[in-house]
Order: structure tokens, then sequence, then C-alpha cells
């Protein structure tokens, strides 16, 4: 449909609060007539308190290829929830009463040709993106990989990052690379960006989602994660016999090899001294020195001032029998004085089949 026919629909119900676009076609037009490439999708909703725009095509218009710039006017809203691949969509009026803002963004499909101009094109829209939302009090953000929202040069921070002063909970999920370096970035922009953070849980994974992934024969995470555990399961078979049976590396490691997280190790966040109550963190346990689930559970020990709880589900369950000693140790070893103790819990798993947008 047309913006036009878009906004007549919803004039036509002037008491509607709740909107939900799925799958829609959303023809824009151009903003002027001298700039054929400046093309904007306006929806004005004076009412509406929960938007949701939901895999919907946001397109430029029947003779013009690439998309437009979505404006919103929704001066009542309170929750905002958008899955599918990254657009310019901006909150023209500030949405004082915003509660919470879910965000999944889908990566497109691309040639490999042009993927380091889309990762620069989109670190700049993602991060505008998520301005729109710097009022809210709680954001679920999913991506495909933490590397894709991870703001590294201090000078694109200082021009990108913008503070989510009222932010008390925040929930991440996306891929990590194995050694996690630039997902370790992205988590630190996100902690400078919430100073009053309370609740924070990080979904961790080795592999984006199917419907994510760019496919290049032999090159696809997924694809590389099957045949590893392949080799893998072929080696332990011709080497089986040569291993005592039922002896597990993992009891009783006390994981004093570990290096630290430079992006997040021996900097200042506000909300680790001051507010930070409880962190969640879901992983896959692996047996490497450079497990980046394991370095943030050590980091968020040593550094979260104020922590009263930490959930954890290592994949396995191994992890939280013997992390107590580990923090221990790992709290003995740092210099900072905590101001208050906390426990280990088992992480609640929660199935993306059962979430809902509204």
């Amino acid at each position: 449909m047309t913006n036009e026919q878009l906004q007549a629909v919803i004039h036509a119900a002037p008491a509607l609060a709740t909107i939900y676009l799925e799958s829609v076609v959303v023809l824009g037009k151009t903003a002027s007539p001298t700039n054929a490439t400046d093309v904007i999708i306006r929806v004005h909703c004076p009412v509406a308190t929960a938007l949701v725009l939901d895999r919907c095509d946001l397109t430029k218009g029947p003779f013009w290829s690439g998309t437009a710039a979505v404006e919103i006017d929704a001066p009542r809203l309170r929750r905002f929830t958008y899955k599918g691949v990254l657009r310019q969509v901006s909150l023209t009026s500030q949405a004082t009463d915003l509660a919470r803002a879910d965000l999944h963004i889908i990566r497109e499909f691309i040639s490999r040709s042009d993927e380091d101009a889309r990762r620069r094109r989109d670190l700049v829209t993602f991060w505008r993106f998520a301005r729109n939302f710097s009022n809210a009090k709680e954001l679920k953000l999913r991506v495909s990989s933490l590397d894709d929202i991870a703001v590294v040069a201090a000078a694109s921070q200082t021009k990108l990052l913008r503070s989510f002063c009222n932010l008390e909970c925040l929930e991440i999920e996306g891929m990590n690379g194995r050694k996690g370096k630039t997902a370790a970035v992205a988590i630190a922009n996100l902690l400078l960006c919430c100073p009053v953070l309370r609740d924070l849980r990080i979904n961790l994974s080795t592999v984006w989602s199917y419907v994510d992934a760019h496919y290049h024969p032999g090159t696809c995470p997924m694809e590389r994660k099957c045949q590893h555990d392949l080799d893998k399961s072929i080696q332990a078979f011709e080497n089986r016999g040569s291993e005592p049976v039922g002896q597990d590396d993992d009891d009783g490691d006390t994981y004093d090899h570990l290096s630290d997280l430079p992006a997040l190790s021996g900097r200042v966040f506000p909300c680790l001294q001051t507010s930070l109550r409880r962190v969640g963190l879901q992983f896959r346990l692996e047996k490497t020195h450079n497990n980046f689930g394991v370095k943030l559970i050590k980091f968020f020990a040593q550094n979260a001032m104020v922590l009263e709880e930490m959930q954890i589900d290592d994949g396995n369950g191994k992890m939280r029998h013997h992390i107590n000693c580990n923090i221990e140790r790992w709290l003995a070893n740092s210099a900072n004085d905590r101001r208050t103790s906390f426990v280990v819990l088992p992480l609640e798993r929660r199935n993306h089949h059962d979430d809902t947008l509204l």
C-alpha cells in the first residue's frame, strides 16, 4: 500500500491505541519534487500507545530502488517493537512515556564485496535508530552479531553513542566471535550508555540463526560449526580407548588462565559502581582458553560493585556447580572493594517461539 493509504487506515480509527503491521509493503514518495532520491514514509499515530513493525517492506516506491526513511509521529507511544532489516527509522515527536522498545535487527543478504560498506553504513544507522529510545526504561536488542553494533574508534563513540538516561533493564542477544574482542566492545558501548542500569541479560551464541546468515559455500558460520563438530566426532572415534572413560576435563577447572577483556577491564562504567543489581549470562561453555562467557562472569563478579544476583546458563549446567570457588578467587585477586555479596543461580531459558511482539 502507499503511504497515503496506510495513513488513511490509521485515521479511520481515531481511537486506535495499538497498531500492528506485519509483512506490510509501504510505498514512499519523494519528499521534494527536486530531489527524487529523498524519499520518506511518514506515519502519524496521535493516540497510539503500542506500535509494531514486523518484517515490513519499507520501500521508496515502484519507480525507485532501495529503501525510504521512516518518520513516526507517535507522542503517546509507550511500547515500540521493530523486527526486520535495519532501516532509517526516527520518532519525530518525543515519546516521553515510552516504557519499552524491542528491536530485532535481521541481517540482509548481500554480496561479500559489499560487506565492509554495509557494516560502516549500518553501524551509523543502528545507533541513530537506537537513540530514539533514550527515554525508555526497558530495551530488548537482538542482532545477528554483536560485532555489527560495536563502535570501536573513540571519535566514532563520541559521535554516535548517546545516554539512555532512564534505561533500567537491558537484554542483548547476538553472535560473538570465538575470542569475543569486538563483542566486548559492543557490550562496553551499551554499558557506557546506560548509567542507571539495574538488570542486564546477555544471550550469546557462536553461530548466526540460519535466516540471518550470509550464505557462501563453506563460509556460513552454521556450516563451519557443523563441519567442526563432525571433525571432532571423527577424531574422538579414531582415538577411542586412548583416554579413560567418563573423565571430564571441565570438573574442577579454576579458569585462572583467563585473560581480561581489554574493551571492558580497567574502564569505569557508572552503572557498575552504583546501580547494576542483576546480571544474566547465557552462553555455550567450551574447552578453550578464550571462553568469552566465562570472561564476562569474571568481569562482572570483579567490577559490579552492588551486584546482588548473577544467573548463568552455560548450555550444560557444569559451570554453575563450581563457579563459586572461582568467584571467591577472582574477588580475592581483585583490587575493587565490593559493597555487597551476590548469589549465583541458574538462568531460566527462553524459547524464541514463545516470544510475543506485544
